[in-house]
């Protein structure tokens, strides 16, 4: 199936257990910490692409395409310390015709947090895109957008902000994304999880579909 994008010709990877193997055991992107997935995208680079049919040839180029501004962006948070997902490149090819080269990803849902942040995938929030519910429920993250709309300069404000909120990642991601000069953000092209029932039950903000970057 399509994934989540703008035309952009991604599909999906799910592995059930009516169809044999419900999990795929296999250490597919070293380094990450995980090692068993039953969902995963195969993502083509779309503006960042050398086959670009552009619909604003002035902007989009595939003459200045690369293929790797999105991975550079997750690896990158990565890098900085933060939980980013993890990808690789391959050669694809369904049912023996040869569709190019595609960037196998985590998909972020209730099932990636619990691999990377413990816990059960039921009990995750899941936010895009401002206002998209992925998964879970919303109230806590409507209460979020409720107190950064009130302002932070009192300092019970900024308290009770820092304890919904990770800061440290927020700021990480942020200026990253900021050095970066991310044309799809911070509209458009994020994610925000957090674990509701954990102690310590925070946002944490991931990167997503950044192709329109430096």
């Amino acid at each position: 199936t399509a994934d989540d994008g703008f035309f952009d010709g991604g599909l999906r990877i799910a592995l059930r257990g009516e169809y044999g193997t419900s999990r795929l055991d296999y250490d597919l992107f070293p380094g990450c910490g995980v090692t068993a997935f039953d969902r995963l995208v195969l993502r083509p680079f779309f503006t960042d692409a050398w086959a670009l049919v552009s619909w604003d040839p002035a902007r989009y180029r595939p003459d200045d395409s690369v293929g790797f501004r999105d991975v550079w962006m997750k690896e990158s948070l990565r890098a900085m310390g933060q939980p980013s997902p993890a990808g690789s490149f391959v050669h694809l090819l369904v049912n023996g015709l040869y569709w190019g080269v595609y960037n196998l990803a985590e998909r972020i849902d209730g099932r990636f947090c619990a691999d990377h942040f413990g816990g059960r995938a039921e009990d995750y929030d899941v936010l895009a895109d401002f206002n998209e519910l992925k998964a879970g429920t919303r109230e806590a993250w409507d209460a979020v957008q409720a107190m950064a709309a009130a302002g932070l300069e009192d300092a019970a404000a900024y308290a009770a902000f820092a304890q919904q909120v990770d800061l440290v990642n927020l700021a990480d991601y942020t200026l990253l994304h900021l050095f970066a000069d991310c044309e799809d953000w911070p509209h458009h092209n994020w994610y925000a999880v957090r674990n509701r029932v954990a102690p310590d039950a925070r946002w944490r903000f991931l990167p997503w579909d950044q192709e329109i970057m430096l």
